[in-house]
């Protein structure tokens, strides 16, 4: 085989392992490894990191492609597919972090609330004036929000879920809700389209876990680590 054929075979075969390593990307963020990310910057920095095996192979294959392959087409092309490969796997990381329920950009609006009030419209100001009205509504307490999106807003609070459910009970009946289903670790309350559940932080018991949603949505909710 020539230079030049060996040259086009090896750009082809990384330029197919750059369709992999995008989809790798969009399967990345489906497991989660943007949970911890902040902000943008921090979430592409860790899904270049979960797929860098992938990258690293087609960086290689394209410098011997770049040595052997004496034309200039060939050089060209296999500098300019490690690049591609890179671009192509942020905006597939990036589209999927937005499909995801919630989406990621709600985490990072969140990313370094401390303890205060439960006010989800001041860090997104999407959010749905419903939620926020009937948050409002409620007496929580100094609350820790994970995340804020536009149809759904949570929070860790630093009380164990009895006393978090005890608290809740009376003020979502005075408010209209009906309670749906109580244990002492679980309390899901639904009222015009909406739905408010209360779910213990295992395993650390000495923390509760609330959210807020439009009811045609089912989102989970995540305790993360305290920082205090």
């Amino acid at each position: 085989m020539s230079d030049q054929r060996a040259g086009w075979l090896l750009v082809i075969v990384s330029a197919a392992l750059g369709a992999v390593v995008c989809l790798m990307a969009y399967a990345e963020v489906a497991r989660g490894v943007l949970e911890s990310a902040a902000n943008a910057g921090e979430a592409a920095i860790a899904l270049l990191l979960a797929v860098a095996p992938g990258i690293l192979m087609i960086v290689a294959l394209d410098v011997i492609a770049f040595v052997i392959g004496k034309e200039l087409r060939i050089r060209i092309v296999a500098a300019a597919v490690p690049v591609l490969t890179i671009v192509g796997a942020v905006v597939v990381g990036g589209i999927a972090a937005e499909r995801t329920d919630p989406p990621a950009s709600a985490y990072w609006a969140a990313a370094g609330y401390d303890l205060g009030p439960f006010d989800c419209a001041a860090l997104n100001s999407e959010t749905d004036v419903e939620i926020q009205a009937a948050l409002d509504a409620l007496d929580h307490g100094p609350v820790e929000i994970s995340y804020a999106a536009d149809d759904s807003c949570a929070a860790v609070l630093p009380v164990a879920p009895a006393m978090a459910i005890g608290s809740y009970v009376p003020q979502l009946e005075r408010e209209g809700w009906t309670i749906v289903q109580i244990d002492s670790t679980w309390l899901q309350a639904e009222r015009s389209g909406y739905a408010f559940w209360v779910v213990d932080c295992w395993p650390d018991p000495t923390r509760s876990a609330v959210v807020i949603f439009a009811d045609r949505y089912r989102y989970g909710i995540s305790c993360p680590e305290s920082s205090r």
